[in-house]
């Protein structure tokens, strides 16, 4: 955003938290990173979220044989 520009209020949150980052020092800015990590709660894997519907039969056409087949695939190439 510009010095000559009045922009939108959502703009100009941008624009202030965006300077407040910049202002940190790297170790300030290295906790914010964790805490907002940690805030998030745990990721989730897509893979495991696949085999998680597939098993709950949210697909049809896909039998039990095969998302076993899949899941040793995924075992085995470290997708799980």
């Amino acid at each position: 955003m510009s010095k000559n520009t009045t922009g939108t209020a959502e703009e100009k949150a941008i624009h202030k938290e965006a300077t407040r980052l910049r202002k940190m020092t790297d170790s300030q800015l290295i906790a914010a990173f964790r805490e907002a990590k940690e805030s998030s709660g745990p990721e989730k894997n897509p893979i495991q979220e696949l085999f998680d519907g597939l098993e709950a039969g949210k697909c049809s056409g896909i039998g039990s044989a095969t998302i076993g087949k899949l899941h040793q695939y995924a075992v085995k190439n470290g997708l799980l």
